[in-house]
């Protein structure tokens, strides 16, 4: 999911991480959430998530490093030819071209519209983020 900097919840922000509490001056933050452990805070994650509408994206208190979710990351990669099935062949092959190293991907919720992070598989390394869909 893509989270702006305002979609944060502040009483959450200030639990989180000195790392986290901090806006970026660089651009987009690549970073994984994590649903915690302990039961009551998985079940009150749900309860916001329901009524309130703070969910785990929201939640900066939940923020890990991105690399500490390499191996979900793999996991969870999508091939590149789904994206023919969502997106002409054409458009998708001209998109590719231009990210030759990519050869996985995974979808991206935003605002607008969903997107399509590609990555560097073995590494779960971010090459790009492009307006391809990436589902129905």
């Amino acid at each position: 999911d893509l989270v702006q900097a305002y979609e944060l919840d502040t009483p959450y922000a200030q639990a989180a991480t000195e790392k986290y509490r901090k806006l970026s001056w660089m651009g987009p933050c690549w970073v994984a959430a994590r649903i915690p452990d302990d039961v009551e805070a998985r079940n009150a994650l749900t309860f916001d998530a329901v009524f309130a509408g703070v969910d785990l994206p929201q939640r900066p208190d939940l923020y890990i490093p991105f690399e500490e979710e390499r191996a979900r990351i793999q996991t969870k990669a999508r091939d590149l030819e789904q994206l023919k099935q969502f997106n002409e062949a054409a458009l998708v092959e001209s998109v590719l071209l231009q990210w030759p190293e990519a050869n996985a991907y995974l979808p991206l919720m935003a605002p607008a519209q969903a997107l399509t992070v590609l990555i560097e598989k073995d590494s779960a390394r971010i090459i790009a983020l492009v307006e391809l869909n990436p589902w129905e």
